[in-house]
């Protein structure tokens, strides 16, 4: 829902500023939604993982080197997943702004034009 929107339903100025000031309050963009979402996800399945981690080693019997061993494979794969993740992460962000970038362009038809988007076309703009 835009300002224009309510405006267009025959809302005078007034009443189209009360009204989006009630909404912005508390109004979180689908964009932000599915970013929260996906983090959300990411965190409890690092989170289960990482507790079968901790099982394993917990149950595991041999050499304190072998141990060691594992629990820096671990580590390194830990890090790995954490860089995956903020990759996942700038992706989302990227589509978000494109998605926008389209919609304040009007674009009819977004899935035709996303495409051939290239940097250039952002002019400075940053995803929020």
């Amino acid at each position: 829902m835009t300002k224009e929107a309510l405006k267009a339903l025959g809302l005078s100025e007034e009443q189209v500023n009360h009204v989006w000031d009630g909404v912005s309050k508390n109004f979180v963009t689908y964009d932000r939604f599915k970013e929260l979402s996906a983090e959300k996800k990411h965190l409890g399945e690092q989170l289960k993982e990482r507790d079968e981690q901790l099982e394993t080693l917990k149950t595991a019997t041999g050499a304190v080197d072998a141990l060691k061993k594992q629990i820096s494979d671990l580590q390194s794969a830990n890090q790995q997943k954490d860089k995956e993740h903020a990759a996942e992460m700038k992706r989302l962000k990227r589509e978000a702004l494109d998605e926008r970038l389209l919609s304040e362009a009007k674009a009819i038809n977004p899935l035709a034009v996303k495409p051939f988007l290239t940097p250039a076309c952002y002019s400075g703009r940053q995803a929020d």
